[in-house]
């Protein structure tokens, strides 16, 4: 594979699969070709592919469930997939929509179009690529051996990332300069991971930055304490590197959204105490499914 990538063309007419490689050659891509799912995902395994085209009537796995599994693989789903077809029923339209494809193009297709499409995608790749390499990720630890673990994990996928040793350092870093996340750790000395949360959630300045609150307590009242102070997510250690990475640009694609208005408190009762819940709604559905990711 040359240094630009290449693109994965999974078809299971061997003629096809040809035409299209020589139609792709234009863009410059090296082109892999395979005849059916299973030999797709041996391919993207091996190496993973810049895209991938596929075809969706194939024998043992079909371009739906190619593209399921796919955008279910935590090193695999951010790969941009266009299903190609001849079905052209609304209802086919939105099995690939509902599948995470990122494009659904109808045969016939005119090349030219073909083209502009796959340019387009990958364009839009390499500019969230740029992107990412200016996102900065604040990391709030207190053990130098895990801070330095995750700022190697993040900056393998090209974050740049500080770090700050407690919750009050963490406060004067965020004043300095804001960062698009942060990840804290709970148990620390002069302010905890609580606390900490609290201050970012409070500051009109900062409440909108994801906070991903990190520890080894399993308390299920210290579960619904997290949630109290609004914290976007949390891990218990220890964690799957890919389940953090994968957090962490979930949270960062959400926070490009638009933000969402403050709402008044919900009232919990729980295990006979009170709680006051101020999350927003992409608060709590983010925090839910993070309980439900460490079940």
């Amino acid at each position: 594979m040359n240094g630009t990538g290449y693109i994965l063309v999974v078809e299971d007419s061997r003629t096809q699969a040809r035409q299209l490689e020589e139609t792709l050659k234009p863009l410059g891509c090296s082109v892999s070709l395979a005849y059916n799912g299973k030999e797709a995902l041996e391919v993207m395994r091996r190496e993973r592919p810049t895209l991938v085209i596929a075809d969706i009537l194939m024998p043992e796995l079909n371009g739906y469930q190619l593209c399921k599994i796919i955008k279910a693989d935590d090193k695999l789903k951010d790969v941009p997939v266009v299903l190609i077809t001849q079905l052209s029923d609304p209802p086919e339209i939105v099995r690939g929509m509902e599948c995470g494809a990122d494009d659904f193009i109808v045969k016939p297709y005119n090349e030219d179009f073909l083209l502009t499409r796959i340019q387009a995608i990958l364009r839009i790749k390499v500019e969230e690529h740029e992107a990412a390499k200016e996102v900065v990720i604040l990391v709030v630890e207190d053990s130098p051996t895990q801070a330095e673990h995750l700022k190697h994990i993040l900056e393998q996928h090209e974050y740049q990332v500080s770090v700050a040793h407690d919750g009050r350092e963490a406060l004067v870093l965020l004043s300095q300069g804001r960062p698009r996340l942060v990840i804290s750790d709970i148990v620390m000395p002069e302010m905890d991971g609580y606390e900490f949360a609290y201050e970012v959630k409070r500051d009109p300045e900062l409440k909108k930055t994801p906070v991903i609150l990190v520890t080894s307590l399993l308390d299920k009242k210290d579960i619904v304490r997290r949630a109290s102070v609004v914290a976007d997510g949390y891990f218990t250690k220890p964690f799957d590197d890919r389940y953090l990475v994968s957090k962490v640009e979930s949270l960062l694609a959400s926070s490009r959204r638009e933000a969402e208005g403050d709402g008044d408190k919900i009232n919990v009762s729980f295990a006979g105490e009170h709680y006051a819940i101020a999350s927003g709604r992409r608060q709590i559905l983010t925090f839910l499914l993070s309980i439900y990711e460490n079940a």
